[in-house]
């Protein structure tokens, strides 16, 4: 407060001048300042919650009858290829089926525009998310603004008022300095109880007391008399909601230190000062001083800090909006969206244009029966087949986890909340990850062995998946083991390590054990293309003749 009062260096005193540079400023902003017939505010608000709900996962399709989606142009070459020629239409012309597949075509690259610029577009709405959570604030203050006639007259009679009220004759801030002196001591003892308040609050707020009830009975239990430390280790973290347990009594240690500094500072300073006095002796001081006549005059004259407050959030929300970097930000944003935007409207299009087109019946492509069963089934083969790729393209960051230290290793097997995984990483998890990529080279070696044969050659692809099976149970394992490691908190560069690793691989099933009847099923949908495709080159005939000659 003395530092407060001190006559050259106190805010007050240049108050005055403050508001004649606000009022200034004010008058510089609202000069080319027009607000707008439409609120941004309101549409980005309503635009981030609606991407959102398109972007939940529990609402995405599985994507079963996509297979090939994005792949239009090499379908073309495909067709036109010489193995589809010698394997597949057996040296037929295989002109009828481009041109029944051409409006596929056009209308599957207008899909996959729109799928690319869409994964464009969402991308950077991720990463602008936290921009595009605080923008429309900002937008509001501007666009609900509603002093620009009254504000700058406002400022103007504010500073006035201020003039008349306030005195210029410095206080004696002597009087004041055992305050000072004692005051530091109060606000510490303060803030140490409100942070013991929260500690109490988040504790109550996160952990379910008859959970930790239960888990703390258990533990009383337990007969560790005759154990090792390892199996004492062991037992222990055995028990029922071990790591809930163990995260719930980890947080004592901060109320043990908040304890100790509410003692320290309390102690210090209530024995050495007299806090009732010296606050009786600091009320009669402000009470005699000339701060208090003066805050009674700018009170009965309505001197609105409010109100003053508001202008300059107002200015202060036009310069943050104004920057470069984030218009910069908005402005790549929308560019993504209109990219998106174009291409949604190039499908409305090209749809509204083909409605009432009628089929035409001699098309080879709509000579596919029960195309939505079979191209089911094979989608989710292929579906089921892509989570392996996924692993295999992330084959270095595997390579990586087997790489943690011992101590993450153990921490891992020791307190994971999930049984699978701590039984994963009590065994040798380095064996069992080098034995899956052992797996996955084997299938790899398969399919470039048989990629230029036949499809009913090709299509036993599918029982060799069946030998990768995985880690069973596990499916984001590293989801779990990023979120143990980060809650530990441990500044070990080994569990950091193990944290931006774990990160990597979050996302990733592990479990390939129970989709046997789904790889099945899709080889079976095989000898059903392969049907198709003989009925429409008229080979059916060939190979009945052909089978009757082995017999």
């Amino acid at each position: 407060m003395s530092r407060l009062l001190k006559s050259d260096n106190s805010k007050s005193f240049t108050y005055s001048t403050s508001l004649a540079t606000v009022k200034t400023m004010f008058a510089e902003t609202i000069k080319n300042w027009k607000p707008p017939k439409d609120k941004a505010y309101e549409m980005i608000k309503k635009s981030n919650s609606l991407f959102l709900d398109l972007d939940d996962e529990k609402f995405i399709p599985e994507q079963t009858l996509t297979v090939g989606f994005g792949y239009f142009d090499k379908l073309r070459e495909d067709v036109k290829s010489e193995w589809f020629k010698e394997k597949i239409s057996m040296g037929k012309s295989t002109k009828s089926l481009e041109n029944g597949l051409e409006a596929f075509f056009e209308f599957g690259v207008l899909v996959e525009k729109l799928r690319r610029t869409y994964i464009m577009f969402r991308g950077s709405f991720y990463r602008n998310q936290d921009f595009l959570e605080r923008y429309p604030d900002d937008l509001m203050i501007n666009e609900d603004f509603g002093e620009m006639k009254t504000g700058e007259e406002f400022i103007g009679s504010s500073r006035k008022v201020f003039e008349d009220c306030w005195d210029k004759t410095p206080e004696d801030s002597e009087v004041f300095k055992e305050f000072d002196e004692s005051i530091g001591g109060f606000i510490a003892v303060n803030n140490t109880i409100s942070e013991i308040l929260n500690w109490v609050n988040e504790t109550i707020g996160t952990f379910d007391m008859e959970v930790v009830k239960v888990s703390l009975d258990k533990l009383s239990q337990l007969d560790l008399g005759y154990k090792n430390f390892k199996e004492a280790k062991e037992a222990i973290s055995g028990i029922q909601n071990f790591q809930i347990l163990n995260n719930f009594l980890s947080r004592f240690s901060t109320l043990s230190e908040l304890q100790t500094t509410l003692d320290n500072d309390y102690t210090t300073t209530f024995k050495t000062f007299n806090m009732t006095e010296i606050l009786i002796s600091t009320i009669q001081n402000l009470t005699d001083s000339s701060m208090t006549t003066d805050l009674t005059c700018l009170k009965n004259k309505h001197f609105n800090t409010t109100r003053l407050n508001d202008l300059m959030m107002f200015m202060e929300s036009i310069r943050r909006v104004s920057a470069e970097n984030l218009t910069n930000h908005m402005k790549n944003l929308m560019s993504f969206y209109n990219e998106m935007r174009e291409a949604f409207l190039g499908i409305e299009v090209y749809v509204k244009k083909h409605r009432n087109i009628t089929g035409d019946p001699g098309n080879p492509v709509l000579m596919f029966k029960d195309a939505q069963r079979v191209s089911y089934a094979f989608g989710s083969g292929i579906r089921a087949v892509s989570y392996i790729w996924d692993v295999s393209r992330k084959r270095a960051d595997f390579m990586d986890a087997t790489k943690y230290s011992k101590e993450v290793k153990e921490h891992i097997a020791m307190f994971n909340e999930q049984e699978e995984i701590r039984e994963f990483w009590k065994n040798d998890p380095n064996a069992s990850i080098h034995r899956l990529f052992g797996e996955i080279d084997e299938l790899s070696d398969y399919c470039r062995s048989v990629k230029d044969t036949d499809l009913m050659t090709i299509r036993d692809f599918f029982d060799h998946a069946k030998n990768v099976t995985g880690f069973k149970g596990h499916y984001r394992t590293f989801e779990s083991i990023q979120e143990q490691l980060i809650s530990y908190g441990s500044k070990d560069p080994n569990f950091d390590f193990a944290i931006r690793n774990s990160i990597k691989l979050s996302q990733l099933d592990l479990d390939f054990s129970n989709r046997e009847a789904t790889l099945q099923a899709a080889k079976l949908s095989v000898q059903e293309i392969k049907e198709y495709f003989d009925e429409i080159f008229g080979l059916k005939e060939v190979g009945v003749t052909e089978e009757k000659k082995k017999k």
